[in-house]
């Protein structure tokens, strides 16, 4: 099985998710929910550390206009378009942002209608896909 499947089916997972969906129900199941929380806001400030981390190696130096608003935007955008619910939804928004796997194999000039492709990509996807493109073509299977 793929390990992303495999990562959302196990014990860590669902008690982020009872401890999401309500924390008093998870209490009451016996769920340590202040241990959930804990685990959970490590592994996202060990996520943000990669990401910057991965961010400086690419720019080679960081500045204040290495984090614009606009680039969080497009980038929050393309998570929606792809699919924000699912994890295979993260990897195919990485893909499709700037300086992903895309905009490599369409060339430069892919790069320069990026933003104005993302905001038709959230229009529609809004309007006619709301689970996403990843989660339109699992719920099609």
């Amino acid at each position: 099985m793929w390990p992303l499947v495999q990562f959302g089916r196990s014990a860590t997972v669902q008690r982020w998710l009872a401890v999401r969906t309500n924390e008093r129900a998870a209490a009451s199941l016996g769920i340590n929910v202040p241990a959930v929380r804990l685990v959970s806001f490590a592994l996202s400030a060990f996520l943000a550390g990669l990401a910057g981390a991965l961010t400086a190696y690419q720019q080679g130096t960081l500045s204040v206009q290495s984090f614009a608003a606009f680039g969080s935007i497009v980038a929050i955008s393309l998570v929606y378009v792809a699919g924000i619910g699912t994890p295979l939804g993260a990897l195919v928004a990485g893909a499709l942002v700037s300086g992903g796997v895309v905009t490599h194999a369409l060339g430069s000039t892919a790069s320069d209608y990026q933003f104005a492709v993302s905001g038709v990509l959230l229009v529609v996807a809004a309007v006619l896909l709301p689970d996403g493109i990843v989660g339109r073509l699992t719920r099609g299977r």
